[in-house]
């Protein structure tokens, strides 16, 4: 008896353990994919901030002009 409820508390914390380690690696995975998304999120805005500031400096004459000398 007293054997088979050492057996029955070792498989529970054994459940309990690799649970709890998936569940910290699923945690884990979502946030690094999360930092991941932002990084492609920024990168997206300074590259469309850059492209508007090309656009803006070809669109003005004066600029445009003071550019070839």
């Amino acid at each position: 008896m007293q054997l088979k409820f050492l057996l029955l508390i070792f498989i529970s914390f054994t459940f309990v353990s690799i649970f709890a380690n998936a569940w910290d690696n699923k945690r884990d995975a979502e946030t690094e994919a999360e930092a991941q998304v932002e990084a492609f999120h920024g990168w997206k805005r300074e590259a469309e901030a850059k492209a508007e500031a090309e656009l803006e400096y070809w669109n003005d004459p004066i600029k445009r002009e003071a550019g070839k000398y």
